[in-house]
Parts: structure tokens; sequence; C-alpha cells
């Protein structure tokens, strides 16, 4: 099971001060987690987790920047190092019952916090030798915003309420207590330029500058600003402009630019439309603020260029207790929780595209109508709503209970119906306009509720009794038909199978899952979470799978029929409440948690032996077949036995081309955020301007891209003949505004004037227009141009355009990184589809380009290359290969795609597309990273049939040799795969010896000779470096037969001498290739193996000389000691040929010259391998290579852990794993 995507959770609502900024990161607060965002490239670096309960503060540390601390109402404080996301310090508040609200850093000493508790209690804790102290205790409300001031460090303000005090942390004692208003203070902050000056802001929308030396509460107010009528969420002085302060508002995204000497806002500005502020906090010596908003949303703002730099999804902040996909639509996600809301997720972009609010209640439950998108939320009130989710309006509102609905479940048979379960102990049934129909009384609570999905009359409950009950609401009375027993705690949700009718699963605190047989009232028992069990979710394809989510934070996968554990997820944070997946798209799941984030995962390797199998077949004929019962014993190996690949096989069937049928196939199977856009390009490469691509893609195709912009404006263009309501009117407006820019990109400037004049910016129009004719506008608006560049302004793009200098534009869009943008313009431009200065007196070729222009024999320009590779960087950056490869697709680079699919671990991908384009050369990197793929999930005849495509036979060699000698079909295999029969082998691998010594040891391995392939190999080898002058070329040969060995079956001493050269023929490979992170793994393996072979010849003087190399490129800081160590003894370590170089490169890593940029095409960067993994026990998943976090993980024979990226590498150039046993990874 694999993590594919994540939706981080949104800033909490609950407390101020939740958000800094440090050490080039930025950090918020959920309600338990901490998220660090890399601010060089917006990736989410880490999650930092540990506190149980509501995390109510965050500061960085003024001494050490790389330190923050975290307050929590689970009475603890936390200390984190954010570089690698260890705990510093816990400090226990429990035993003396302090509970923090707010939480500052001194600024004279590094080891103290200050931290603010109820009724006025005030604490310094030295988390070094955890020593406190009290301040002082108000008596008064209690504390909730602190913070010293920078120019007079011991002066603390403290908010209770209206009031606010002047602490002398110091002296230990209050200065001053004032209530200076009947409001609350919602905000302060201290002048930085200031030891006396501050600004408070009032929940009434007041903002007030005090001088807090005034010897009399009158004197302190020295102005109070006007009013903000949407509320006041957040102040922030403008570092770099003395005077200056910046307020945010609570009910609108606007932020408000003040002078102290004004009482009006200079002016106004708006962040965001749809979300009002949360907290603000202004960047230091720069015009950026880092904000979050009440929707969850946290990103940085640039005010000089008036756009977020990023800016996070608006997500749930708080616990999210279900989720679902929507059965109308394969691509939308539900999720409900406690922050009153039902978000809609689109999966293809993992942006949320609508979100349901109430003004109040915990949404426990929600349920699809069956075939509408219409959705129905549960409530912790009794309250039900049904929502119309296109049109965002309450189809339905009412009370079906009397307390609190847990869950709540559709009919998929007679849609008219619905079901609740609820703490009032009834399961009531209702119709989908509010009229119950039957109401179930049960001895306690009932949680779990489900339709029976073949059988409309058919409904199932768990109770807080244990018991599981099965009703037919056909039958007069209330009585169960089923009443299934077998659970020791209180049963919460239950989910029929999908298409076995007899069975259905049902979860329960005592931590286990119960598969039962409602006919007889027999069970399997699913045992091995550590808490309560919560989510539960049949696969829809294979009938023996389920998985589940538990309180202990983690998603299991059993096969229910051998009551076995098929693979664990540790990576959610807190209790796992909700699973789902579509029975179109089987195997993928989303997840919900408390953690509040919302997570995405495919069952590889799980699912790997049906899609390589798809993909050669090219049909699901072959893998589909009857369900089996997990009640049967002698069933045999699980086939595909949902609607799903019913409906795919039969769309296969229906498709025209290859590229369609691989598509079908690649939907099915895979995640859409990851691979639609890849094969939106191959249909484009296929089919040309018969497909129609979407814009909605990051990725388009170079050859139909004007047509697809052209259409999305066209599009977006009909707005004005829909809803004249004053909403309507004002999204229509915005949708023309959008159509405009699009039809601009493409060089349409007469349409961008119609349309721009038609919303009221006539300015612009007018500016724009003269570019058809008037030679005079050239230079006014190149002027003009210059002016809105130097101040980065986006609308500088329709003055570059329309004077022709597009160079310029690109370079401005490159600039900012808005590369779809600069794609777009690079390919138009190649087109001749922009005026040039001398056309402007007869009208330009732009006003006649027809949407049906023929592009397709346009050359690829160096433009267009060179922005494809900054989108592949920045997709790697990401990593995102599969997009990286999509970048190179557009541009018809082929090649190149494939390539970054291979190093991206993509390799099944690779081969259905290099398949479905129907190359014509044959591609070795493709054929064997497929073969590798078909290897690990036991389909040794596809992988066969790919290998005996495969021109480097030594490359076959290597994975054929890999198939278990007492495999039935061994000998048919290797014939399949363009081999001979293994036992051909052992009459002529003495044959060769002598004349190809590399044959000879493929040979013998073939045969199983394995000890006579290793006395070949190190006879070889000896010589080989014992030479004067070393040939690599042979030596690498050699080195590739010898990964046929299966070193397990060699003596220890023999195997010792073939890891030693492997490794460190290895490690020279990984220098070679850039593999930088593995290289001093490899060396030390060596190294270690060279010291036990005190007795034999060694390249001892080269081992240590490569060890060396390998730590200054893989390790620079721990390389320079080891150099300097080596170097200091080189008369007894080294010889001068060995330290002379060493001299160079050490003098090259203390002045920071050797290491560059690893070259783009030789990055490993699998999917999804930036995705923050969880602590497990404690520890998190470290790389015993890298000493790294290992994302995601390889588990070696010895239990230790790699990354997917160094199993890839280190395959590569050493097949043997890096724990020395001589077992092939």
């Amino acid at each position: 099971m694999k993590q594919i995507g994540l939706i981080p959770s949104g800033a909490q609502l609950w407390y101020k001060r939740i958000i800094t900024v440090t050490h080039g990161r930025l950090i918020y607060c959920s309600t338990i987690a901490i998220y660090v965002y890399n601010l060089n490239d917006f990736r989410l670096e880490r999650i930092l987790t540990g506190h149980s309960m509501a995390i109510t503060g965050v500061v960085a540390s003024p001494h050490t920047p790389y330190l923050i601390a975290t307050s929590s109402l689970d009475q603890t404080l936390r200390v984190w190092d954010i570089t690698d996301g260890k705990t510093v310090k816990v400090v226990d508040l429990k035993s003396i019952q302090f509970k923090p609200y707010c939480i500052e850093w001194s600024h004279t000493d590094k080891y103290q916090l200050i931290i603010g508790s109820k009724k006025g209690a005030l604490k310094v804790w030295d988390f070094n030798d955890d020593s406190n102290f009290a301040v002082s205790v108000f008596n008064g409300d209690d504390v909730r915003m602190i913070g010293l001031n920078a120019r007079n460090p011991g002066m603390l303000f403290v908010n209770c309420g209206a009031e606010f005090f002047l602490v002398d942390v110091i002296k230990r004692k209050t200065v001053h207590r004032f209530r200076l208003s009947d409001y609350k203070i919602v905000d302060f902050q201290w002048d930085p330029l200031s030891t006396n000056y501050l600004i408070c802001c009032y929940e009434n929308g007041q903002s007030v500058l005090y001088d807090t030396e005034a010897k009399e509460a009158e004197d302190m107010k020295i102005k109070t600003f006007d009013k903000s009528g949407a509320g006041i969420c957040s102040v922030s002085w403008v570092r770099n402009e003395p005077g200056n302060f910046i307020t945010s508002d609570v009910r609108t995204g606007v932020i408000r630019y003040w002078n102290v000497s004004q009482t009006s806002a200079l002016k106004v500005q708006q962040v965001r439309k749809n979300s009002g502020f949360q907290d603000l906090v202004m960047l230091s010596g720069s015009q950026k603020m880092a904000c979050a908003f009440k929707d969850g949303a946290v990103g940085l703002y640039d005010l000089s260029k008036k756009q977020f730099d990023f800016i996070t999804p608006g997500s749930h902040t708080e616990t999210i207790f279900d989720c679902d996909y929507c059965p109308a639509n394969t691509d939308i996600f539900a999720t409900s929780g406690f922050d009153h809301s039902i978000r809609l997720w689109d999966t293809h972009r993992l942006k949320v595209v609508e979100n349901l609010t109430h003004e109040s209640g915990v949404i426990y439950g929600l349920a699809w109508h069956p075939t509408k998108r219409e959705i129905a939320g549960a409530f912790n009130t009794g309250l039900v709503i049904i929502w119309d989710a296109q049109k965002r309006i309450p189809k339905l509102q009412t009370e079906i209970h009397k307390d609190c609905i847990y869950r709540i479940s559709w009919n998929p048979i007679d849609h008219s119906l619905l079901a609740t379960s609820s703490k009032d102990t009834y399961c009531n049934v209702f119709s989908d306009e509010g009229k119950i129909v039957k109401k179930y009384k049960h001895p306690s609570p009932v949680f779990g509720v489900c339709w029976h999905p073949k059988n409309k009359n058919i409904i199932a409950t768990g109770c807080h009794d244990f018991i599981v009950r099965v009703f037919n609401i056909n039958n007069s009375g209330e009585q169960p038909v089923s009443v299934l027993k077998g659970h020791t705690a209180e049963v919460f949700n239950i989910v029929w199978h999908p298409t076995i009718a007899n069975i259905l699963a049902s979860g329960s605190n005592d931590k286990t899952i119960r598969v039962w047989d409602n006919d007889n009232g027999s069970s399997k028992v699913l045992r091995g979470h550590t808490h309560y069990v919560r989510a539960l979710a049949w696969n829809h394809e294979l009938s023996n799978v389920i998985l589940s989510g538990s309180w202990d934070g983690t998603i299991r996968v059993w096969d229910a029929s051998k009551e076995k554990q098929l693979a664990i997820s540790n990576d959610h944070h807190a209790d796992v409440y909700g699973i789902s997946s579509h029975p179109e798209r089987p195997f993928i799941f989303g997840s919900t948690s408390r953690d509040t984030t919302i997570r995405f995962w495919d069952l590889e390797p799980l699912l790997r032996k049906y899609y390589v199998r798809a993909i050669q077949d090219q049909s699901l004929s072959n893998i589909i077949g009857a369900p089996s019962s997990p009640f049967d014993d002698n069933a045999p190996d699980m086939l595909l036995s949902g609607h799903g690949s019913k409906i795919v096989n039969a769309n296969m069937v229906q498709a025209k081309t290859d590229v369609e049928k691989y598509t079908i196939l690649s939907e099915f199977f895979n995640f859409p955020y990851t691979t639609r856009n890849l094969w939106e390009l191959a249909n484009s490469f296929s089919q040309g301007k018969k497909y129609k691509s979407s814009l909605k893609s990051d990725v388009l195709f170079c050859n139909t891209i004007t047509e697809t912009v052209y259409s999305k404006a066209k599009e977006l263009e009909s707005s004005r003949y829909k809803n004249k309501s004053s909403n309507a009117s004002q999204r229509a407006a915005e949708q023309l505004r959008e159509s405009a820019k699009q039809y601009l990109k493409i060089g349409k400037i007469k349409n961008y004037c119609e349309i721009m004049c038609e919303i009221g910016e006539w300015e612009k129009a007018i500016a724009v227009a003269p570019a058809v004719s008037l030679e005079y506008w050239r230079d006014l608006s190149a002027r003009y141009a210059k002016t809105l560049s130097d101040n980065e302004s986006e609308d500088v793009m329709p003055y570059y355009i329309a004077t022709g200098e597009i160079e310029k534009l690109l370079n401005f869009c490159i600039r900012k990184n808005q590369l779809t943008d600069a794609s777009i313009v690079a390919r138009r431009d190649s087109e001749e589809g922009y005026p040039k200065p001398s056309k402007f007196s007869s009208p330009s070729k732009q006003d006649s380009t027809k949407e049906d222009e023929n592009h397709d024999n346009v050359p690829i320009t160096i433009e267009m290359r060179r922005i494809a590779e900054l989108q592949a960087k920045n997709f790697m950056k990401e990593a995102k290969p599969i997009m990286a490869a999509a970048s190179f697709l557009s541009i018809r680079d082929i090649d190149k795609c494939l390539h970054f699919l291979v190093k991206g671990c993509e390799g099944i991908l690779a081969y259905s597309l290099y398949r479905s384009l129907l190359m014509r050369n044959p591609n070795d990197a493709v054929y064997l990273s497929f073969a590798n793929s078909c290897t690990q999930c036991g389909q040794w005849d596809i992988a066969a049939e790919v290998l005996s495509k495969v021109k480097n036979r030594a490359e076959a060699a290597k994975i054929i040799s890999k198939m278990d000698p007492f495999h039935p079909q061994r000998e048919n295999l290797f014939i399949k795969a363009g081999f001979q029969p293994p036992t051909f082998y052992s009459t002529q691998a003495p044959a060769v010896e002598h004349k190809n010594p590399a044959d000879c040891i493929r040979f013998y391995s073939f045969a199983s000779e394995h000890q006579n392939a290793a006395l070949v190999a190190i006879v070889q080898y000896e010589e080989l470096f014992t030479m004067e002058d070393w040939n690599w070329p042979l030596i690498t040969e050699i080195h590739s037969a010898v990964q046929c060995i299966d070193a397990t079956k060699l003596e220890s001493l023999m195997r010792t001498k073939i890891m030693m050269y492997t490794n460190l023929i290895g490690a020279q490979l990984a220098l070679w290739k850039e593999y930088y992170n593995i290289a001093p793994k490899l060396a030390q393996n060596a190294r270690d193996s060279m010291k036990k072979l005190t007795d034999f010849f060694t390249p001892k003087q080269y081992i240590e000389y490569l060890y060396c190399l390998c730590m200054a490129y893989g390790d620079p800081e721990e390389g320079i000691s080891i150099l300097a160590q080596t170097l200091s003894r080189e008369m007894d370590v080294l010889d001068e040929k060995y330290a002379k170089p060493l001299i160079l490169i050490k003098k090259r890593l203390e002045d920071r010259s050797l290491l560059g940029d690893v070259p783009l095409s030789n990055l490993v960067v699998p999917s999804g391998s930036n995705l923050p993994v969880r602590s497990l026990d404690g520890k998190k998943v470290v790389s015993m290579i890298s000493k790294k976090e290992a994302q995601p993980p390889v588990m070696l024979e010895d239990h230790s852990v790699i990354s997917l990226a160094e199993s890839e590498m280190w395959r590569e150039v050493n097949t043997f794993s890096p724990t020395m046993t001589g077992v092939r990874i």
C-alpha cells in the first residue's frame, strides 16, 4: 500500500499565533500537527506530530532559527528541530495542572519559554533544566496572547480578554494593568523600532496605537484609527517601512495599509475573495506575508506583485469523520467533519471544488445519491441536510433524530430512501422528502448503518451492545431478521460486501474486524489493530480484500479468507475514521482522520499483477472471474469480479486506438492526479485536432495548444448569456475577464479588446487596440510596458504582446515561474500568431486566425524546449516524474518522456505508453523496467516475453537469472525470453571460460552452478585489478555477469570476495552516474569486506581512495573530516597518485565548489517520494543507506529499509542487497 497523494490540513481556527516563518520555512499549526513548508520550492517538507490535543501556539526561537516551540491543551510544550523533524524536548505540565493557551520564547535566554494559562496564570519554563517560576497571577480572564518587545526584551505584553498587562519578566512583576476598551483584544504587535509603542486591535474593528511608557491610562492612547466594518483579525508592522502597518479583515480576504500619522487606511487590497483571515505574519526584510484563512488555506503573499507565491487548498480545520466517492463521478471525493462542512474535492487536481457549510454542528456522516450530484450530511444535532451539490443549495433540511446522528446511508436501489443511526438508540429509515418510514429501536446507541447493495429492503446496523443486526423494512414488525454476535465491545461501522449477497463486515472497540456470513451467523476475525476500529471498506474487485482504519492511526489491508494482514500504513498521525474507493477506480482509496489530512493510496503491490497482465493482453478478459467467498477455503486465486472491471473490458472493445485502450486501463488502475495529463497528451499526439484536451491540465500538447486555449476562451465567454442575478453577474464578469486573458494568450487582440470594454476596463482595451494599426502607439506602449515590468505587474502581458516583444514576455513568465503560460506563448510565437512591429499598418495575422488552423508541422523551437526543461525540473522537485515526462511529451520528445518515466520508477506506465504510441525503435530501458515489475509480482511469463525483445542480452540475463531454480516452467520461460534452456548452459560454460569469461559466469549461473561462476569471477577480478592499467570496459562486463550469481548459495569467504568487488565497482559506477547518495554506502561495504580479507589480494589503496571520493560527493560535511583524517596519514594509507587528487577534492569541498546540480536526466525521483512520512513507534522510517527518511520505503530481507529511489539506483549499479547477505534486490 503506497501513499500517492495528500491534501494537507487547514490551519486551525481555535487559537491565535499559529503561523510563523523562520529558517527559510513557513510553519503553521493544524489542530494536532505542525506543517513545515520549504520556502525555496514551497514543498511540504515534513509534518511534525506528537501532541494529542489542540495546539495553542507556535513560536520560533530568536536565538536558534531552526528551533520552534509549541504549546498544547495536552499540557505539554514541545521544542522541535525543523531541519530533521526531531523533538528536542518535551515539557510535561501535567504534574502542575497547567494548560498553556499561548507561548513566547525569551529574548534573553535561549532555553526559556513563557506560557500563559487560565485566570491570568503566567510561567517561565527553562526546558534545559526543567526549572520554572511564576511571573504573576492576575486573577483575571484567561491569558490568550503574549508578546515580548524586541527593543526592550524584558517587557511582556499579556492579553486577557479586554484587559492587558505589562509584565517585567526579568524582575518577575506586573508593571501596569489596563482596561481601555469594553471590547476584547483580537491581536497586538509591538513596534519593532520602539521600546514603548504598540498597536492593539479590538473585536469591534478598531485599532489603537498605545504608548506603554505613559504614566496615566488616559495618556496611553496616541491614535485611534478608523474602524474596519469587516472586523479585524490580525495586525503586523511592515518591517522595512517605518510607521507602516497592515491589518487583515476577519470576514473578508482584505488587508488595509496604514501609517501611524493618519487615522484612515492608505489603501485597501483584496488578497482573497472567498474567505476571511485567521492569522498574518510579515516576513522580515521583504514585502511578503505568511497568512492563514478561515477556510483553512495557508499561503505566502507578495504585496508588491499582488499575488501568492504559493497557497494551499482550503481544507478542513478539524477532525474529518467521513468520506466517500461520488458514484456519478469517479473524480469527485467528498469529506465531512467537525468544522460543520462537507467539502467536495476534484481528485484530478487535488483541489476543493465546493464547500457546503451549515452555521453550526458536527457532520459525522455523509452519503451520496446513487446517480445524482446530491449529497446528504448527518449532524450531531439530529439534523439531516441534503444538498444539491451542483447548485450549492440545500434541497432538504430536517430533524430526523433528537440526538447525535453518527452515520447516514442512501439506498443504492430505491433512491428515495435513506437511513440514519443515532445516539438516541434508533435507526431511522426516511424518504428524501424527510418523511420517516421506519424506526428501529436498539437497546443502546446505534452507530453503523448500511443498506444492502443488491436488496433494497435489507439494512444492517452496528450497536453499542456489541451486536450486528440485519432488518427487512418490508416486514411489519421491528425485529431483526439476523442477529450476529461475536464482538466483545461496541460495534461501529458496518459494510456489506459489494458483490457477495450474504457477506458483511463490522468493526469494533474490541480492536477487531469481523467478516460475517449472514446466512448462518459464522464469522472470520481479523486481528492486528491496537486500538478501536472505525473505517471499513471492501475492495470492489478483489472479493476477499478489505481495508480498515483505527484509532491506532493505521490503515490495514486484509485477506479476509485467510484472516491475514497483507499491508499496513502508518502515515496518518491520529484516528482514521473514513476510507473509500470508487467501483470504477477500485485500487485507489481515499482516507480521512483526526489529523485533518486527506490522503490517497494505491494497493501497490497487490494491484501490480493484474495491471501488467491487462497491459500485455490489452484486455481484462483473462483476469475477470466470479467473486470467491471469504468462507470458501478452496477458492482459486482472486480474479477481478466487480462491476467496474466489466465496464472497462466493454469500453476497451469499443476503443478505436491503442492509446484509447491504455488510457481506459490507466483510469481504472491509477490515480488521475498523477497520470491523466500524460494520457491526454498521448491522445493528442495520436489523434491531433480530433482529441479535445482540457485546459485544466498543467501541461498542454504543442500541436493543439492554440485550439485548446481558443475553445476554453469561447466557453468562458458564453457566461455572458447565463443567469443575470447579482452573484451570477459577478461570476460572469470574472469568467469574461479570464476569457479575454485566454484570447490574449493566442494573439486574438480584437477579442480581448471587445471583452475588456464589455466589463468596463476601457483603459486596458484602448491601450492594446492600436496594436492592429498605429505605429505611434508602439513607442508609448513600450515605455508603459517597461514601467509595469519594473514593478513586476501582471498587467505587462498585453503590452509586450501588442508591441511584439515576445522574448521579454517569455523571460517575464519564466521569472515568475508561470511556465504553462510561457509554453503557450512560445508555441504561439513559433506559429507566428502574434503581431510584428512591421505589420502594424495592416490587420495583423492574429485577427484572421481560424480555430481550425493546422499547426501540426510547426517546428519545436529552442524556447519551447527550454520551457519543457524548466517544467520538468519543477515537477521533479515536487516528486512528480510522470508530469516531468508529460512536459517532454508535450513537445513530441518521446525518448525523454520515456526516460523520465523509467527514472521515476514508472516502468509499467512507460511500457504502456511505448506500446500505445506504436514506437518502432526498441527501448531496452523501458523493456527492462517493465520486465522487472513483472518479476516482482510473479508474472514471469510476461517478463520472459518482454525480455525476448531486449537487445542488450547481458541486462536481460540479470533479470532472468533471478527466477526460482525450482520454477515449474523455468526451461520454457528461458526459451521464451530468448535464451537456451538452463540445462544447456552447464556443458557450455567451461568451453567459453577463456574466450568469454563474462558469458562463462552467466552460463554457470543459469545452470545454478553458482560456486563455479564465483570462482571464475574472482580469478577475473584479481587479474584485472593487478594490471597496471585497469580495463574498465572489461571490468564492468564481468561485473554485469556477476549480477546473475545467487550469492546466497556461496560459502562465506567467497561471498565476501564477491561482495567486495561488486560494491567496489558499484561505487565507481554510482559516481559516474552521479548517484551520490548511494555511493558512500557502496564504498563502505567494499571497505568493510576488504578488512575481512587480510590474507587475500585486494586493491586496498584504490578502495580507500574511492571511499574518500564517495564521501566527498555523497556527504560533503562528513567527507571533509574523512579526507582530513586520511590525508594526515597519507604515507601509511595512500600513494601519491591517490593522495594528490584527494587534496584538490578537499580544497574544493572547503570552497563549496565541488558539487553542482545533478543533471535533470540523472535524477531518480519516484512519484510521491516527497510526501511526509509518520514516525513509527517514535522513530522515523530511516534508510540504512542515506540515514534519511525513506519514502516510499522498500523493506530489505533483514527488515531494514531503504527508499524506492535508492533501491532503483542501487539495483542499476549493483543488484546485491546493501545488507551484504548476497540476496538480490
